[in-house]
């Protein structure tokens, strides 16, 4: 009897490093990453905690862009900033976001790229906001990250390595390919994996 795969990826055709990429980001580089330099976050929470150089903006900024670094991903370091009311009426928080994408455009010479926004007690009301902002008013692509996890996580790696594969994508980047295709076939083909551990 022949001894079985140990993996069903490696059953598939994809070697084990492909294997070992997928699971640990920091060991490749997005295939083909998109510089983010007209960019700015709208964060609709407690300014005080967010604000000045100590603040838990400053930790979340840096450590995004030198997780850009390790993945090759050009991050404009000093992004557009503004604030806003998390608890203000749709027209306001509406205002609020026209005033970053105005205010990216002036200082940055161009329209932006991505907005980010973020959003203080998981308020789906303000999340649903700035997504209808981004996406229907200005056709923009955007980030909204949990004011929670921005702060708590501010300085995990992993966390804003995570976020940059979505930004990455958003703004017209690619991120992983495969070497050689999965299968033979000349059509596009969607492949499924289960991964048990």
């Amino acid at each position: 009897m022949a001894d079985q795969p140990l993996n069903p990826l490696q059953e598939s055709g994809i070697s084990a490093d492909i294997v070992s990429k997928m699971y640990s980001p920091f060991l490749y580089e997005l295939t083909k990453a998109k510089p983010l330099t007209r960019w700015g976050i709208l964060v609709l929470d407690n300014q005080r905690r967010f604000s000045g150089p100590q603040g838990a903006l400053t930790k979340f900024v840096q450590t995004l862009c030198l997780a850009g670094d390790d993945y090759g991903m050009k991050i404009d370091r000093t992004p557009v900033v503004t604030y806003g009311n998390p608890n203000a009426p749709q027209q306001t928080i509406n205002q609020s976001c026209d005033e970053l994408y105005q205010k990216i455009g002036r200082e940055k010479g161009g329209p932006p790229q991505l907005l980010m926004f973020i959003i203080g007690g998981r308020s789906s009301f303000t999340y649903e906001m700035v997504k209808l902002y981004a996406d229907t008013v200005r056709g923009i692509p955007s980030q909204a990250i949990d004011g929670f996890n921005a702060q708590r996580k501010g300085g995990d790696r992993a966390y804003h390595a995570n976020l940059l594969l979505k930004v990455n994508a958003k703004i017209g980047g690619t991120t992983v390919t495969l070497q050689t295709p999965v299968s033979g076939a000349k059509i596009p083909t969607v492949c499924l994996f289960q991964i048990k551990r």
